[in-house]
């Protein structure tokens, strides 16, 4: 695989912590430490944000995009969410320092993975706290957390190096599997396969890519045998951060 940088975009004066694109690709959403969410024209010949969206008071951790919506999570322990389409703000104090946000397939709900080993399911039309999410490690860095592809499940990695499940409507804890029986470092990021029952996850050095052995299996109580380690993927390395 190989690749050339189309484009560069410097106006930063601190680390960003997030990016992403709009559906069109033609839009760029970054998040800085400074507390800004900068807005990129793609197609301009102009190398400045046509937008900076300054309201957070502290470092801007993550962002999670849906239809005409931008939702961020920030240090000031609030969840913003930008509608695009009529330029309002809709702010949440959550009472947490927050590192990461996810936004249910169906929009109606969102993930937020906070520094106190919780991570808390919100209605996104009224700022309802639906769900609370224990029983893991989660206190130094931005762990992420991810929605199965038919929303009923919650995944997230953990400090202690483990895959953790919860049944999303119990918020009961179905299995905590470890990447390896000798390494406790962190699993940061993952991501759940839009369209089938499979999962990536990362652990220092290694992606490993999991999946159900039965895809027709529904039975609660067997999901932790269902889920097998199907391939470890050694890349050249992995470095996790945590937040200034």
């Amino acid at each position: 695989m190989s690749g050339f940088r189309d484009e560069q975009y410097k106006h930063f004066h601190c680390r960003v912590q997030a990016v992403c694109f709009n559906e069109e690709a033609t839009i760029i959403f970054s998040a800085s430490i400074d507390g800004t969410v900068k807005i990129w024209d793609v197609k301009s010949r102009e190398y400045d944000p046509i937008q900076v969206l300054d309201d957070a008071k502290d470092s801007v951790t993550s962002l999670s995009l849906g239809n005409h919506e931008l939702l961020t999570t920030s240090l000031d322990q609030r969840v913003r969410i930008y509608d695009i389409r009529y330029g309002k703000l809709f702010e949440d104090y959550i009472g947490h320092n927050l590192t990461y946000i996810n936004l249910s397939h169906d929009q109606q709900c969102f993930l937020v993975g906070t520094l106190s080993s919780q991570i808390m399911l919100f209605d996104k039309a009224n700022g309802k706290l639906l769900q609370t999410f224990v029983d893991y490690t989660n206190n130094t860095y931005m762990i992420e957390n991810a929605f199965s592809n038919d929303d009923q499940f919650v995944y997230s990695g953990s400090e202690n190096g483990r895959l953790i499940c919860w049944n999303l409507l119990t918020a009961k804890q179905i299995c905590a599997i470890e990447h390896e029986s000798d390494n406790k470092k962190a699993v940061s990021t993952l991501t759940h396969h839009p369209k089938e029952d499979k999962l990536l996850t990362a652990q220092e050095g290694t992606i490993y890519i999991w999946k159900k052995k039965d895809e027709t299996e529904e039975q609660e109580e067997e999901i932790k045998e269902s889920f097998i380690n199907k391939k470890p993927i050694n890349v050249p390395q992995f470095v996790s951060g945590g937040f200034e």
